[in-house]
């Protein structure tokens, strides 16, 4: 906890510039790109432009800015204030992740569909075990260090 109260060195600012800037570059790509899709015949997906393209993207990132800023404060000084807060942005975000890796499913013909829902649930529950599997592991690595440092 120490070196959180120590001053920013000054490559941690362009780092900070960095992450947000590639956090806004990547919500607005993926939620611009969303808002592209148009249906080009019975079977066929394509890209269109309108403003919406640009409201949804530049709107997804906006939100890079204050997410971090608000992970740096909870970081720097953890209220529940700020922590109830970082909750919030991050159910934002899932929900606007999730919009946008699911909405493309409607374009999809209805044949197909339930192969690909199937494909989908598979998936979770691959990601899934693969995150259990990271948890598991992290813990272990804690719980060793915890015991090295009594010793």
């Amino acid at each position: 906890m120490t070196e959180n109260r120590e001053r920013c060195l000054p490559g941690d600012r362009v780092f900070r510039r960095f992450v947000v800037g590639a956090t806004a570059l990547a919500l607005g790509a993926i939620l611009g790109s969303a808002a592209a899709l148009r249906r080009t015949g019975p079977d066929g997906v394509g890209f269109a432009w309108s403003w919406a393209v640009l409201a949804w993207g530049a709107g997804a990132a906006a939100c890079a800015w204050p997410f971090w800023h608000l992970v740096w404060a909870v970081q720097e000084k953890p209220t529940r204030r700020t922590k109830i807060l970082l909750v919030c942005w991050c159910a934002v975000l899932l929900v606007l992740g999730l919009g946008a890796f699911l909405y493309p499913i409607r374009f999809i013909s209805p044949t197909y569909r339930n192969d690909v829902l199937v494909g989908l649930v598979v998936a979770v529950f691959v990601l899934a075990a693969g995150a259990g599997m990271l948890y598991g592991l992290a813990r272990a690595f804690t719980r060793d260090e915890s015991e090295s440092e009594r010793r």
